[in-house]
């Protein structure tokens, strides 16, 4: 389902986060990437990046985010959560909300399909030197369908959106998402 639909009631904003909407954050966007897609094999779970596993810098915190999206795509399009767990602070509430929604569906058994994710920019600043990050990230969602066990889908399709996030990474104890907050607006 939408990145934020299942939080929202697809009401278009889901602000959880603590963050200051006037941070600023500079950095250089990066390239549209696909995180999913026809080609991609949801058997195997996202590669996690060499990235998160040396010094914790910017580079990781933006690497990190992605993962997360990677990860999240992967989540709702196969049932798994454990690899989307991993990464989460214990205290992310919206982390936790993308493993329920998860679980609801495919706890009802149902499945996902589509939800892929391109993203169109990243952008990261440094809150406290090696400690913390501020990331945002734009990606563009493709339409979702829920489908029952009988093959009917019974909720969706979504329509394509724009999903605008701020993910806090820190490092401590080891590189995680501490929190996210994201917008959803639908493409017409």
């Amino acid at each position: 389902m939408a990145l934020i639909c299942l939080m929202s009631g697809c009401g278009g904003t889901h602000s959880i986060g603590k963050v200051s909407p006037s941070v600023p954050v500079r950095g250089t966007p990066s390239p549209p990437t696909p995180l999913s897609g026809p080609t991609t094999d949801v058997n195997e779970p996202p590669v996690r990046p060499e990235a998160l596993d040396g010094t914790p810098s910017k580079e990781a915190a933006v690497a990190l985010a992605r993962y997360y999206m990677a990860l999240h795509v992967y989540a709702f399009q196969t049932g798994r959560t454990a690899p989307l767990r991993d990464i989460s602070g214990e205290g992310c509430r919206f982390c936790a909300d993308d493993v329920a929604a998860v679980n609801e569906i495919y706890g009802a058994g149902r499945h996902e399909s589509g939800g892929d994710l391109t993203v169109t920019t990243v952008t990261a600043l440094e809150l406290a030197p090696g400690a913390s990050w501020l990331v945002n990230a734009t990606a563009q969602e493709s339409p979702t369908t829920v489908i029952n066990a009988l093959g009917k889908v019974v909720d969706g399709p979504t329509p394509f959106a724009t999903l605008t996030l701020r993910f806090v990474i820190r490092s401590k104890p080891t590189l995680h998402v501490e929190e996210i907050d994201a917008t959803e607006t639908p493409v017409r």
